[in-house]
């Protein structure tokens, strides 16, 4: 079956210093399960750093409700002839999205980074994994010429995640974090949160803050209700006028009988 791969680069720079992560600290983020992604598989090395990094990018999307990513991970020692290649995308075309334009991957996606990367495996796997959940058709609220049809974003800033090169120590823009689905995700600036626009975690200066007004209840205009739910709750209260109706009519019939001293 043939198979569809993305590689990202690292800047030459990035190789002279001290492998290092876009975050310091612990992150306020949840298991690496849906409902963007999921880990299916990983080797001893990526396991810790790609269910961290599928974790990340399901902690802003709570609500997503498009195709579930599956995740098999593994590190490996080198890319041969491939001297600045730190990490690798890849999937079936099978999995392919179709029509093409939205998502690239809606299926298994196959990551592999360099394990010599250190901590800086979690960046890689962030990059990989945006590939493969990322709206290809989004943009940056804040600078509409700004998009990633190209899978990386273009124009891009320095040292940003979904650059086409990654340089460390990287971060995660808001529009990044966005990029999966504008309309699900809780990635914030301070201008367009009703509640408090907040880091998740001491050590993520790397990472975009979240709605905590969001979070747990997605904006109603948004979010409409499951169709079936609003059917059924539709077919109760019909059913519910119709019983009623029937019951007026069967008192009126029988206080027009008492009234002239006959029964129904």
């Amino acid at each position: 079956m043939a198979i569809a791969t993305l590689l990202v680069r690292a800047n030459v720079s990035s190789f002279l210093f001290a492998p290092v992560s876009m975050t310091t600290g612990p992150l306020d983020i949840g298991p690496a399960n849906g409902p963007l992604a999921t880990v299916i598989s990983s080797d001893a090395l990526s396991a810790i750093p790609v269910n961290a990094a599928v974790s990340l990018w399901n902690s802003y999307h709570p609500f997503y409700k498009g195709p579930l990513i599956r995740v098999k991970a593994t590190a490996v020692s080198s890319y041969p002839g491939l001297p600045d290649v730190i990490g690798q995308a890849s999937c079936n075309t099978a999995d392919l999205c179709s029509p093409p334009g939205g998502q690239w991957c809606c299926g298994t996606v196959a990551l592999t980074v360099l394990a010599s990367r250190g901590v800086g495996m979690f960046d890689v796997f962030v990059h990989e994994i945006g590939h493969a959940v990322i709206d290809l058709s989004a943009t940056d609220r804040q600078n509409p010429a700004r998009s990633i049809s190209t899978m990386h974003w273009v124009p891009e800033e320095h040292r940003e995640i979904m650059g086409a090169t990654l340089e460390f120590p990287a971060f995660m823009s808001v529009y990044t974090a966005r990029a999966p689905d504008q309309t699900t995700t809780v990635a914030c600036t301070e201008s367009d949160c009703p509640g408090e626009c907040r880091p998740p975690g001491a050590g993520a200066s790397g990472l975009p803050p979240k709605c905590t007004a969001w979070e747990y209840h997605p904006p109603a205009s948004t979010h409409p209700p499951d169709d079936g739910l609003v059917w059924y709750i539709i077919a109760i209260i019909l059913l519910w006028v119709i019983l009623f109706g029937i019951g007026c009519y069967i008192t009126r019939r029988r206080d027009y009988s008492a009234l002239n001293n006959y029964e129904i």
